[in-house]
């Protein structure tokens, strides 16, 4: 079974960011003549570049939305090469169409992928910070077995997180934590696909910073 690796082997090492003079110059001058918001604005840009800045000294490798997106994509076209199937015209327009488990589906369905991202609510009715990237295959419908309906992203902070990393996975978090780069941590897996990926992630930014890739979490059984 392919791995997540393939991902991060297309990423590049974070590079830094240039904060010009100026910007410090104009967001302290406009916070003394009391031009809160703007100077507050250019004030928190100039930390996002620290910080990304800080990130880029370490030579963090960087995964982006469009990179998750198209890792998705790719993946929907191997597998819809491989198992789609013929579409039969229902109607007398030949444009509704249905698949081989019955369902009506519109001409150029198959060749579709449809993303999304949600929100899941936690046992105690907060709300929970994980986020599902879902993208759908010819065979989203079926109940065949040893199809698959979809590709999901999922990506959980490290405080929702239901298992255990390994060992050595642990140490390199300590690690990235104690460097206080990051704002928070993630852990992403992708259903159907081996290994999930730790991710370090700062507030202002939707990118992530890969530290590292495991086999499989200890399972609480053969812990305790």
């Amino acid at each position: 079974m392919e791995t997540l690796i393939s991902l991060i082997n297309q990423a590049m090492e974070e590079k830094g960011q240039e904060i010009s003079n100026s910007a410090i110059t104009t967001q302290n001058e406009l916070e003394e003549l009391g031009f809160k918001k703007i100077s507050n604005s250019i004030l928190s840009k100039i930390k996002l570049k620290e910080k990304i800045n800080n990130i880029a000294k370490y030579r963090y490798l960087k995964i982006t939305d469009m990179m998750v997106h198209t890792y998705l994509i790719n993946k929907i076209k191997e597998y819809n090469n491989i198992h789609e199937k013929p579409k039969t015209i229902t109607d007398i327009y030949g444009t509704l169409l249905r698949d081989h488990s019955g369902y009506n589906v519109y001409e150029g369905y198959y060749s579709n992928v449809y993303p999304r991202v949600t929100f899941s609510h936690s046992p105690d009715n907060k709300e929970s910070k994980i986020i599902e990237i879902i993208k759908q295959t010819c065979d989203y419908y079926s109940r065949e077995e040893g199809t698959i309906g979809k590709f999901v992203w999922k990506e959980c902070p490290i405080e929702e997180y239901e298992s255990i990393p390994p060992k050595e996975v642990l140490t390199k978090l300590r690690t990235h934590k104690d460097r206080l780069l990051f704002d928070y941590f993630t852990i992403a897996s992708v259903e159907n696909v081996k290994d999930p990926l730790l991710f370090g992630r700062i507030n202002e930014s939707r990118d992530r910073y890969f530290i590292s890739q495991w086999g499989e979490d200890i399972k609480l059984d053969d812990l305790i």
